[in-house]
């Protein structure tokens, strides 16, 4: 059986990986410095918590503004 790795989720981010992530992995694809600068001392827990959170909330503003462009009117 594998051995799986503990995350120590009281630790902060290090503007290293933070920058391997927005940069190497592709998920800043604009302004990827402001990113890094933003995101570098987060604690891996909040960071987690953050985008468990409120990721799903974004794309339902994106939806909306999809629609009024489109003109859909929804209830």
């Amino acid at each position: 059986m594998q051995e799986i790795e503990k995350i120590n989720l009281s630790e902060p981010l290090t503007g290293e990986h933070v920058r391997k992530v927005a940069v190497q992995e592709g998920l800043a694809y604009t302004d990827p410095e402001g990113m890094i600068q933003n995101y570098t001392g987060w604690l891996k827990g909040r960071c987690l918590m953050t985008y468990g959170l409120t990721h799903g909330f974004q794309h339902l503003g994106e939806i909306e503004t999809i629609a009024t462009l489109l003109g859909v009117v929804y209830e």
